[in-house]
């Protein structure tokens, strides 16, 4: 099914999970509940699902009432679509100002009990325009694709309706594999943790897709992806047209690894993650209204540690389609490999 992604469909969407089982089954007794994986302890509170989603209408959702995801896709290719309340398109309407109507309500209220309404309307619009309100708009889909992974075994994906975490697991002839999935209140970042079976690595690569129905077609996008001290930065910005009363946003994630031999390096617009007993993922959200603003890189800063390299920009190049970033001089870029990137999904 193929729906676009504004506002009311994103918050409809919870219902298109139905065909989940809840928990307990007790609330659908009519129903009969998807046999639970050896692998899984079910929430006291929540749904499950043991197929894996193939579109974001079906895919589970975490927020916190700011920003939040879908999670869903599978094991090879999982997809999250991140969103935040504040991503709506400028139409230039951000300072308009509600018509003064206080010296035309007593006319406009004689002619409605004269029965004139059509006369009332107008006398109190007094030339007022409809004004369409700001349009909703998905963020960005941040996608991992481990090509490898392609045994899979009592799968299932779950939510946690009492802590808003969405969880992943499936099993394979090494053990259990789990993702995990959960939206801070209080620092404002996505959390998404990646567990291999034991004895396993993470082996996966991070792109991102703006193109996202629902998505604005004259909005502009620049993909960054850089590694700072082991880390890797995977940076989406979007412009909006310009003059219509802000200036664009961003989502950036910052990719942590653990374990003996462990690396995550750029590779064009993507970050290669090899040999990880543990990948841990901090998106962080943010709208701007101004160029300043822009510029001033506000979601990188919050990370506690030097802000990711980015390569110069270009002469004449417009910071539009090329954003820029001083680095420190401590940071390095991790060089670009050769012939060993992976296709793009």
């Amino acid at each position: 099914m193929n729906i676009p992604l504004d506002r009311r469909r994103f918050l409809s969407a919870a219902a298109l999970t139905a065909s989940a089982a809840m928990v307990p089954s007790a609330l659908f007794p009519g129903r009969a509940a998807a046999a639970v994986p050896p692998q899984v302890t079910l929430p006291e509170r929540g749904i499950y699902d043991t197929s894996a989603a193939s579109a974001w209408t079906d895919g589970f959702l975490t927020g916190n009432g700011e920003c939040g995801a879908v999670y869903y896709g599978a094991p090879t290719l999982e997809k999250i679509v991140f969103n935040h309340h504040r991503f709506v398109l400028p139409n230039g309407t951000r300072d308009t100002q509600p018509p003064l109507t206080a010296g035309r309500l007593s006319e406009t209220q004689d002619r409605a009990l004269a029965g004139d309404y059509a006369e009332a309307a107008s006398t109190f619009a007094a030339g007022w325009d409809l004004k369409w309100t700001q349009t909703y708009h998905p963020g960005y889909e941040l996608r991992l694709s481990t090509p490898g992974m392609t045994t899979v075994n009592d799968y299932a994906r779950i939510t946690d309706l009492r802590t808003g975490e969405v969880t992943h697991t499936w099993t394979d002839q090494y053990g259990t594999w789990k993702r995990r999935v959960f939206t801070s209140r209080a620092d404002q970042v996505i959390v998404h943790e990646l567990l291999p079976a034991t004895g396993r690595t993470v082996d996966t690569t991070l792109s991102v897709v703006a193109t996202l129905d629902g998505v604005p077609s004259d909005v502009s996008f620049a993909t960054t992806a850089t590694v700072s001290k082991g880390d890797g930065y995977l940076n989406l910005r979007g412009t909006y047209p310009s003059g219509k009363g802000a200036y664009g946003y961003e989502g950036v994630t910052r990719v942590v690894v653990t374990g003996s031999g462990s690396s995550a390096r750029a590779c064009g617009s993507t970050l290669v993650v090899a040999k990880a007993s543990k990948e841990l993922l901090l998106t962080e959200l943010g709208r701007y209204e101004t160029s300043t603003d822009w510029n001033s890189n506000p979601c990188t800063p919050r990370w506690p540690v030097s802000a990711p390299t980015t390569p110069p920009c270009s002469a004449g190049t417009p910071p539009s389609t090329r954003p820029c970033t001083t680095a420190p001089p401590s940071t390095s870029m991790s060089p670009l490999p050769t012939g060993s990137c992976p296709p793009p999904n």
